[in-house]
C-alpha cells in the first residue's frame, strides 16, 4: 500500500478526528470521509499530470475513471474493452464493463485515444495518436505491433474515385506471423516434419475510413 495513504486501522489520521479516542458516530463518520479524501488524492497524485492535462484540453472533465483507463492503455497498448476493464478493476473494483465502454467512447471522440478494428477481432484501443502509423497483426496468436508508415505520409488519401466521400484517414494492416509464432512453427516442423503444414499468411489488408463530404 502507498505510504502516503493511511490505513483504516491507523490510530490517528492527521487533521481528522481520532477514531480511537472518540466514540461519537459523527466523529467516526467525519473520519471516514477524511480517509476517503486522502486515498482519492493519493491515487490522483500517482497519475502523471500529462493525462489529466490532455483530458482538460480536450474539453472533458477529469475523472478517476478516465484517468484509470488512460493509465491502463499506457501500460498495455492495443487492448480490448475486457482487458482494459480487468486492469482498471485493480484500482476501481466497482467499475462496470459498461462504464469502461462509455469512457472509451468519450476518449475516442475527444481524440485522446485511437480505436482500431482488425478483421475478425474485437475493437482495440491505443494511446499512440497524432502520427501516421499502421499495425502488424499475428495470424497465430493475435499479437499487435505498431508499424511506422513506410512512405511517411498517409497513403491512399487521393483515390481515383472516392464515391463522393471526403476521405479523413487511411489505415494499413499487415498480417503475418510474429517472431514467437515463427519460432514455434519451426520447432513444430522439426518435431513432426511429415505432418507439418506451412501456415498461409494473409496479404496486407488496406482498411480505409471515409467521412461524408459536407
Amino acid at each position: 500500500m502507498d505510504a502516503r495513504v493511511p490505513s483504516r486501522d491507523a490510530e490517528w489520521i492527521p487533521g481528522a478526528p481520532s477514531r480511537e479516542r472518540s466514540s461519537s458516530a459523527a466523529s467516526r463518520f467525519t473520519g471516514d470521509i477524511y480517509y476517503e479524501l486522502l486515498t482519492t488524492t493519493a491515487r490522483l497524485n500517482d497519475v502523471t499530470p500529462e493525462p489529466a492535462d490532455s483530458i482538460r484540453r480536450s474539453g472533458l472533465r477529469v475523472t478517476t475513471q478516465r484517468l484509470a483507463v488512460l493509465q491502463a492503455l499506457e501500460e498495455m497498448p492495443h487492448a480490448d474493452t475486457d482487458a482494459i476493464h480487468r486492469r482498471v478493476q485493480v484500482s476501481q473494483p466497482d467499475i462496470t464493463v459498461q462504464s469502461v465502454y462509455v469512457v472509451l467512447a468519450a476518449l475516442t471522440e475527444a481524440g485522446l485515444i485511437r480505436r482500431i478494428e482488425p478483421a475478425g477481432s474485437p475493437a482495440l484501443y491505443e494511446r499512440r495518436i497524432g502520427d501516421n502509423h499502421h499495425h502488424a497483426i499475428c495470424t497465430g496468436c493475435g499479437a499487435v505491433q505498431d508499424i511506422d508508415c513506410a512512405v511517411g505520409q498517409t497513403p491512399c488519401l487521393e483515390p481515383s474515385d472516392a464515391g463522393g466521400f471526403a476521405i479523413a484517414t487511411a489505415e494499413v494492416t499487415y498480417w503475418g506471423l510474429c517472431a514467437a509464432c515463427q519460432t514455434a512453427e519451426r520447432q513444430a516442423a522439426d518435431r513432426h516434419p511429415a505432418r507439418h503444414e506451412t501456415a498461409h499468411l494473409h496479404p496486407a489488408i488496406h482498411q480505409i475510413t471515409f467521412s461524408p463530404r459536407n
